[in-house]
């Protein structure tokens, strides 16, 4: 599996590392209370991209791990189900972090009441919830509550985070109460350098789901080969 998609990490990793060296070089234009923070879209905005990706995967492997019945199939959709959701936890503490970072220097603060950052941070304790009930118990009763609450946590995040917030009064860009991210933010320099940017981690999120799912794989069968010994 992971051998017929290396082709992510060959294509990711030097779109990630030639985006971000031209995005902390490159003039950027001057833009009102953004100013050079500015540069932050090309690793804070591109994350949120990768983890819309690893929630695509993760939806549908919760619709797998549902419907599945099979003992024998729950082989592959249990390890690439809790891979996504183990990575969207990871990439949603990056985009946490590198959104508060920018937070202080362009609104004087970590943390705001902004309707998507709440919605973000709704989300993001929604997903600790599945993982830790996932992690609870190894039946596959709980592996399928696990699957439909993660299905609930993606549709609060598309809700929340997406949809919501262009009908309110929000400090991001898209929102009812700024102009759209694409035609505030991006002139076309900037987005020459962000579209590429969003691909390289989409590609190198995915193969890290990839690599992550054949490791719990090739654990599975360590075990279950132990435990046939013993």
């Amino acid at each position: 599996m992971t051998k017929k998609r290396i082709w992510l990490i060959i294509t990711g990793t030097p779109l990630i590392l030639i985006t971000y060296i031209t995005g902390l070089t490159m003039d950027v234009p001057q833009l009102p209370v953004l100013k050079e923070s500015i540069r932050n879209v090309f690793f804070h905005s591109s994350i949120w991209f990768a983890l819309l990706a690893l929630i695509a995967v993760n939806t549908f492997y919760s619709v797998r791990l549902i419907k599945t019945e099979k003992l024998t199939d729950f082989h592959y959709v249990i390890p690439a189900f809790e891979s996504s959701l183990y990575l969207m936890v990871v990439v949603s503490i990056a985009g946490i972090l590198t959104g508060s970072v920018w937070a202080r220097f362009t609104w004087g603060s970590f943390w705001t009441s902004d309707p998507k950052l709440n919605g973000i941070a709704y989300s993001f304790i929604l997903y600790l919830i599945v993982l830790l009930i996932y992690r609870s118990d190894n039946t596959i009763h709980f592996r399928k509550i696990s699957g439909m609450l993660s299905l609930l946590a993606n549709l609060v995040f598309i809700v929340a985070v997406i949809i919501l917030p262009r009908f309110t009064e929000s400090l991001h860009p898209g929102t009812s109460g700024s102009p759209a991210f694409f035609g505030f933010s991006l002139d076309n320099k900037l987005r020459i350098v962000f579209y590429p940017a969003a691909v390289g981690w989409i590609l190198v999120s995915l193969y890290l789901w990839s690599i992550l799912t054949h490791y719990k794989l090739i654990k599975n069968k360590i075990n279950n080969h132990t435990t046939k010994n013993s």
